[in-house]
């Protein structure tokens, strides 16, 4: 049995948050902000993020009536409010375009359109006459994660297929090797071709860690009661794992025993679904607000006043994202919708 409590959404909402304070230092290039990418880490909050979609979706699909059931959930959670950001950055950011609308609304419009709505993101990245004195030019860089949970979607059936073929255990252990063998060899040439890094951040490179959360999810219970012993461990394997290149094949699932041990076994902080579920709002919407606020020069007049603006914009569009769009969309027996009525949340209401 699971723990009639859990820190879920808390959790992500707090590794949203992080990913923001991560690209406001990247991206804003304000000195006086610097310091917020030595202490948060926007590479690890994904891993996390990646870890937790294991645990939940895996939850999810064993759950499911059907396996059209289980897609239709995903495309309920992902896809509406994913559409709104890329169709409304495509439309608003006009208004910062060096070129006029007969210039703008052109083929490269449509192509960043085509491939974004795709999930293809790294095919076409930029917006015509858009963010071209920003330091990077990209509207909405968060997005190349989407393409890889989509494909975790798409490959969790033919897991829980083979898992029926062979022990679980046996199946998640296999791909979990093969998928740290896929990220130390490009890691490896990515010293003498640094472009080998970007499809190391590709399938199979990030599912150790998708695979991480579903086999914690099948073998909670005994996690959980060696819970004690594993997580000090696990913590100072997470701490020197991911930049120890000998460590690195315990370290996503050491980073998974700590992302379930916070969400399920830590004490209970209080059931943050009631606010509903900004996390993914503030996901999709930061990267092309810091970016906005750059362009048009809130960082250079003030560093803390532009970072107290991506907050509470990221806030507000999270706000919008999910009251206008993204809940209503989901089923009234999602879990998203029923934090937000009850004082306690279950955690195995989770994407009902």
């Amino acid at each position: 049995m699971f723990p009639e409590h859990n820190n879920f959404d808390c959790l992500r909402l707090v590794l949203a948050l992080i990913v923001v304070l991560f690209h406001l230092a990247v991206l804003s290039g304000a000195h006086e902000l610097g310091f917020l990418a030595s202490y948060f880490s926007g590479n690890l909050a994904v891993d996390a993020f990646f870890v937790v979609s294991g645990f939940l979706v895996y939850m999810s699909f064993e759950r499911s009536r059907s396996l059209g059931h289980y897609f239709e959930k995903r495309i309920r959670r992902i896809l509406p409010a994913y559409v709104t950001v890329v169709v409304i950055c495509s439309l608003a950011f006009f208004a910062l375009s060096t070129l006029h609308a007969s210039e703008y609304f052109g083929l490269d419009w449509l192509r960043y359109l085509a491939a974004n709505l795709s999930f293809l993101n790294f095919l076409h990245s930029t917006l015509p006459g858009v963010f071209e004195q920003n330091r990077l030019q990209a509207v909405n860089g968060a997005l190349w994660t989407i393409k890889v949970e989509v494909m975790f979607y798409l490959v969790l059936p033919a897991l829980a297929w083979a898992s029926e073929k062979m022990p679980r255990w046996a199946c998640f252990t296999v791909v979990y090797v093969l998928s740290i063998i896929y990220s130390l060899v490009l890691t490896s040439l990515a010293k003498v071709h640094p472009q080998y890094l970007v499809f190391e951040r590709q399938l199979p490179g990030q599912l150790a860690f998708f695979v991480s959360g579903m086999l914690l999810y099948v073998y909670y219970e005994r996690f959980r009661s060696l819970a004690i012993y594993v997580i000090g461990p696990a913590f100072l394997l997470v701490v020197f794992g991911r930049h120890a290149h000998w460590l690195y094949p315990l370290y996503p699932l050491a980073l998974g025993c700590v992302v379930v041990y916070v969400a399920t076994v830590f004490p209970y902080l209080g059931n943050w679904g009631r606010f509903g579920d900004l996390s993914y709002g503030v996901y999709i919407w930061h990267f092309p607000l810091i970016q906005a606020l750059v362009a048009l020069g809130a960082f250079e007049i003030s560093p803390w006043g532009g970072f107290l603006l991506t907050l509470l914009g990221v806030l507000m569009f999270a706000w919008l994202s999910w009251h206008f769009v993204e809940r209503p969309f989901l089923r009234r027996s999602s879990h998203y919708r029923q934090a937000e009525l009850a004082p306690k949340v279950q955690l195995h209401q989770y994407h009902r």
